[in-house]
């Protein structure tokens, strides 16, 4: 198709301009769009004679003009998919019972604009900024997923490269925007702010993505308000606004995670995809149990999955999860994080105790069995963490007289908890000869505090996860050990008991056992996952792992 030269470049004048209100000179026009001087001048001078940018000669600078804003109010007005995503804010704006704030957004290069909002919160609530006009990135916030999901692989990989932060690993957004697709809503937990954003893709009669609706909800909003509200949503699939993959089709595989952020997580995700035999539908809890709990009654009540996996995000209050599988005789593995309800029958994972002793065991040895030491454990209600504190707890027996503990829960297991943490054991003086710490991510996190309390090196640090920051740190010497357990090993071996269970065959490679250690008297089947601990001495083993599964992923 013949392209008109002098067409592209009045647009790309027009695309700059918008992306920068505050406009641009004559001369950054033409560095910016490579432009011939003569070539510039006329064609702004057109522009301008039309009203669709505008010069201001005080400041010297082009912006855009009142055409613009006339073309921009005309689509709003007799677009029919934008009439769509209005009425559709005004309705969600009516349905929930509180004060919220409704948007219509659509893409515009890298992020999603507000051209329209319904804002029902008291003016204390209300942002200085106004909504109209707004912009949210596409690949995090739920109003740019929900605008993102309808795009090309090669559409979404060019807005990841230019505009991600380097945290937000590329198959996790490929997951986040997969279930957009399948289930029609996009979610976003803002806690910098306390909110939760939901938002629904509305497309045009060619099935493309037009505009996307998002609702803004304060995080102590009731759960079955939330709920509501994300039914109100997905009741829109169809007709133009919601899901586009939804799956329709009974005998599915049903996965649910606390998270895809995690490279554990990726990596279960990338062994699901290629070893199930069925469809399946994986989906985000973004660590809330509410969600995970409203997106399995909606899997079981719309598809009637055909076994479902569960890793629970609180391990310790996930009975109603089981009970509720259970009550639709479908199968349920509980997958890696174990769980005490009474109604989990198959576990497939890893055994926190053996983590723990692992852990331990390696720094008594190399403490030469004294010292002082510093354990930072994560959720004390998490059964995993319980499991693990066990395993540290039978081998300081071992050296009692001559080792000194001090136990600290990381409720959320971050990253921020655990600096928080150090940096006031370290601000008040404390000194430990090592740090263990849950996971990898928290180790990180000890690492900085050490680095900045000029210790870094001088105190022993033991992880867990194997994530690639450890094999960073390791190598830096400024972490010493991680405790490693094969994702892929433990995501295939899943996928074999759930193909055995789907037939109605009787999982016999897996052993009946104990899933909490000192709760004896409930017995799973169990299919354990062995771990490993790596040290300098055998880290590039670890590393090509990872550096493998990198590669097959891309």
């Amino acid at each position: 198709m013949k392209m008109v030269k002098s067409a592209y470049r009045a647009l790309d004048v027009l695309e700059l301009l918008a992306d920068v209100p505050a406009g641009y000179t004559f001369t950054e026009i033409l560095q910016r769009l490579e432009l011939p001087k003569s070539t510039g001048h006329e064609l702004l001078k057109t522009l301008a004679s039309r009203k669709y940018i505008q010069f201001d000669p005080r400041t010297k600078l082009y912006s855009l003009g009142s055409r613009m804003i006339t073309l921009g109010m005309q689509r709003l007005q007799t677009s029919e998919e934008m009439q769509a995503a209005i009425r559709l804010a005004e309705q969600l704006a009516d349905a929930v019972h509180q004060a919220v704030s409704v948007q219509v957004g659509v893409p515009a290069g890298d992020e999603a604009v507000v051209v329209f909002a319904v804002d029902r919160r008291p003016n204390q609530e209300r942002d200085a900024r106004p909504l109209i006009g707004a912009r949210f990135p596409l690949t995090s916030s739920a109003l740019g997923k929900a605008c993102l999901s309808g795009s090309s692989e090669q559409e979404i990989r060019h807005v990841w490269r230019s505009s991600t932060p380097s945290f937000l690993h590329w198959r996790e957004l490929h997951w986040e925007l997969k279930e957009v697709r399948q289930w029609g809503v996009a979610f976003e937990a803002d806690e910098a702010q306390g909110r939760y954003r939901l938002a629904v893709p509305v497309r045009n009669a060619l099935g493309e993505t037009a505009a996307a609706v998002s609702i803004e909800l304060k995080m102590q909003t009731e759960e079955g308000e939330l709920q509501s509200a994300f039914r109100t949503l997905s009741e829109c699939t169809g007709s133009g606004i919601g899901g586009t993959q939804a799956a329709n089709d009974r005998g599915l595989v049903f996965v649910s995670l606390p998270n895809f952020h995690s490279q554990k997580a990726l990596a279960y995700l990338q062994t699901f995809e290629r070893e199930f035999e069925l469809p399946m539908l994986a989906v985000t809890s973004h660590d809330l149990e509410w969600k995970q709990q409203l997106y399995l009654d909606w899997a079981l009540d719309r598809w009637g999955p055909s076994c479902v996996i569960l890793s629970p995000v609180n391990a310790a209050n996930s009975d109603s999860l089981f009970r509720e599988v259970r009550e639709k005789n479908v199968p349920a593995i509980c997958f890696q994080r174990p769980s005490r309800s009474r109604f989990v029958d198959y576990f497939v994972g890893g055994d926190g105790y053996e983590q723990g002793v692992m852990q331990m065991d390696y720094v008594a040895k190399r403490l030469k069995g004294r010292g002082r030491v510093l354990l930072l454990e994560g959720d004390p209600y998490n059964d995993n963490a319980h499991n693990m504190s066990m395993g540290h707890q039978s081998v300081l027996k071992q050296h009692e007289d001559r080792m000194q503990a001090e136990f600290i829960s990381v409720p959320l297991w971050s990253k921020e908890e655990t600096k928080m943490i150090v940096e006031e054991f370290l601000d008040a003086g404390a000194k430990f000869d090592a740090i263990i710490a849950g996971t990898d991510l928290m180790a990180e996190g000890v690492i900085e505090e050490l680095v900045k309390h000029k210790q870094a090196g001088k105190v022993l640090v033991v992880g867990g996860d194997g994530d690639l920051s450890a094999i960073r740190l390791i190598k830096a010497r400024q972490q010493h050990a991680t405790v490693y357990q094969r994702p892929d090993e433990a995501a295939s071996a899943a996928v074999r008991i759930a193909h055995l269970l789907i037939r109605g065959m009787q999982a016999d490679v897996m052993e009946r056992r104990p899933l909490i250690r000192d709760l004896p008297g409930k017995e799973v089947w169990v299919y354990p996952i062995p771990y490993a601990l790596y040290d300098a001495s055998n880290l590039n083993e670890l590393e090509k792992r990872w550096t493998d599964r990198e590669r097959l992923s891309e």
